[in-house]
């Protein structure tokens, strides 16, 4: 988990695969969690048109066909890696409860169609429908398939945080070469909007860091409020450096091919990533709740 926060922040970004990469090992967390491998790229199937960020209420429904064969019937959408996976790890409904399925992309009744998401056309996001799509039981239904779905995604986030933060370095980086070569540097307003933002990002990625350690020393006991706010606060951070970014730089960070630009719509694609950021603050909100203790 460290190893993978420290190269999606640090090192040049490559929007396409770190997308892939981190929908794949939310994917295999999964996997994980019930004892599960398999070799191949891996698909999380989770989110549904009407249902965005609730995944408490599904329409995807599993049905048992005997021992560990199950039939998949339903719709998800925004499934990353979706067009290209070898598997897809679905999350259903159950007459018992919440299920999870490990469904072949090859399988019949399989239907992927692609999404192209400003920025992230590359990462093989799609909608897929299943009609009767015959699969591999690996989360029985009850609690435990839930709980493994949400801290995946919680885990998750903290990877979309790290690539946010990737992502705003990229765009500081190359502002503040163009301001320097263009002898814009020398002027104080472009040097402090450009200071302040890698204020707030560099805090938000100390943030990060230290979530990421905090749940490499216990992995089976962390604060799920942590992963909401390094989400939050690192894409909040990534906004407003690329938003400086753009500012300083003028009618050159706008032109088509910008890199700033590019920046910007991949950016503003992660406050829906993994639970949109209002989703966020209400976890947040949750936790400092459960938290207070009045004044006597």
């Amino acid at each position: 988990m460290i190893g993978l926060v420290e190269r999606l922040a640090n090192s040049p970004a490559a929007p396409c695969t770190d997308f892939s990469a981190i929908a794949h090992c939310t994917a295999a967390y999964i996997l994980d969690y019930f004892g599960e491998t398999i070799q191949g790229l891996l698909a999380p199937s989770l989110t549904e048109p009407k249902g965005g960020s609730d995944l408490r209420h599904l329409s995807t429904r599993i049905d048992f066909l005997g021992g560990n064969t199950v039939a998949v019937k339903g719709e998800k959408i925004f499934t990353t890696n979706a067009t290209k996976a070898d598997w897809l790890i679905v999350l259903a409904s159950s007459d018992k409860g919440h299920a999870i399925s490990l469904v072949s992309t090859k399988a019949s009744g399989i239907s992927i169609e692609p999404i192209n998401v400003v920025g992230y056309e590359c990462s093989g996001i799609g909608r897929v429908v299943y009609d009767d799509a015959e699969g591999k039981l690996v989360g029985r239904p009850g609690k435990e398939a839930y709980k493994a779905v949400l801290q995946a995604v919680a885990l998750s986030r903290l990877l979309v945080a790290a690539h946010a933060i990737g992502l705003a370095r990229q765009a500081l980086s190359y502002s503040i070469k163009l301001l320097i070569e263009r002898g814009s540097w020398a002027y104080q307003a472009p040097r402090h909007r450009i200071a302040r933002a890698y204020a707030y990002l560099e805090t938000a990625y100390s943030y990060v860091e230290r979530t990421a350690a905090k749940i490499a020393s216990n992995p089976s006991s962390f604060d799920w409020s942590m992963t909401s706010i390094a989400k939050y606060v690192a894409v909040e951070a990534a906004k407003q450096a690329v938003d400086a970014a753009i500012t300083s730089t003028g009618g050159v960070a706008l032109l088509r091919g910008s890199s700033i630009l590019d920046s910007l719509s991949r950016i503003y694609a992660l406050v829906y990533a993994e639970g949109t950021q209002d989703i966020q603050l209400e976890i947040i909100a949750r936790s400092i709740e459960k938290s207070y203790e009045p004044t006597t």
